[in-house]
């Protein structure tokens, strides 16, 4: 049985890996080749072009993790494997999300027209702010995940074999509390604030064409379109993926929530790169262009 299940696990391994790989690889292809020919890149393709890299970087370690945890690698360093395997796994999570946010940041001041004084400022920012927020997500999400070196400790469960599955994790509830708000529940909320204020610009753009008859539907309207679908998507699978780091996060210490806990990590944080690749693609029509050219 226990074979059984690891030969479905490696399969799926693979099936992420290659798809996750390939697809991110592709994302950050495009953008680089762009900026070798001297093409500026705007806020949002730096973002996406940042998160491409995340992405890579988060497939390419949930699956050798799981390759180290499946056929048990770690030897004697169980406690060592675990440790830095925690810190690397919420500090990419955390990455991604804050990226996310970004990105429907820049979204959102595309959309929506400011009248307010602040805003319109806030808006002229945006282009200057882009790699310092982008570089402040990174380290912000890094110093966050160090306290697991001192706030974390394990204890094996009695009478049984030194395995992956068979201890438990000791967190500080506090540090856990606040690791978890700041990492993902601020930039979940952001992401929600900006898609929705997002979504009713657009609907009342709509309205207001609707009762000019004349007017069509330009390509700008069209692209306005496309990004709102494509920041839907995101926060939907955003929601998802936060749901499921917050499960994985509060689950540490409960020994009896581990299959469930298992399962949603595999369903959701495995496939999610592929799957934030996918909608980066479907919903940018640079990146639709050009994916066939490199793959083939």
């Amino acid at each position: 049985m226990l074979f059984f299940i690891n030969v479905i696990k490696i399969t799926y391994l693979i099936v992420t890996w290659l798809c996750g790989s390939i697809l991110n690889s592709s994302i950050v292809a495009v953008y680089l080749r762009e900026w070798k020919n001297g093409m500026s890149l705007g806020e949002c393709d730096r973002t996406i072009l940042t998160m491409g890299c995340n992405n890579l970087f988060l497939q390419c370690f949930l699956t050798m993790n799981e390759v180290i945890t499946i056929f048990e690698l770690y030897g004697l360093f169980l406690k060592e494997f675990t440790l830095v395997g925690c810190i690397l796994y919420f500090f990419l999570c955390y990455v991604s999300m804050w990226l996310t946010a970004w990105l429907s940041i820049c979204y959102y001041v595309k959309l929506v027209n400011f009248s307010h004084r602040l805003l319109i400022r806030f808006k002229r920012t945006i282009p200057s702010a882009s790699a310092p927020f982008l570089f402040g997500s990174v380290v912000g999400s890094c110093l966050i995940n160090v306290p697991f070196i001192w706030t974390m400790d394990t204890e094996f469960l009695q009478n049984t074999t030194v395995s992956a599955e068979n201890f438990l994790f000791k967190m500080d509830l506090r540090f856990m509390s606040f690791n978890v708000v700041i990492g993902s529940c601020v930039p979940v909320l952001v992401t929600s604030v900006c898609m929705g204020f997002s979504v009713m610009s657009l609907l009342r753009h709509v309205q207001r064409m609707k009762n000019n008859t004349s007017q069509s539907w330009n390509p700008q309207s069209k692209s306005h379109v496309r990004a709102c679908r494509t920041m839907s998507l995101l926060m939907i699978m955003n929601l998802i993926f936060f749901l499921a780091v917050i499960t994985v996060a509060m689950g540490l210490t409960k020994f009896n929530a581990i299959i469930a806990r298992r399962i949603i990590y595999w369903l959701v944080v495995m496939a999610s790169p592929s799957a934030e690749a996918i909608i980066l693609i479907l919903g940018n029509t640079k990146l639709k262009m050009a994916l066939p050219k490199i793959c083939f």
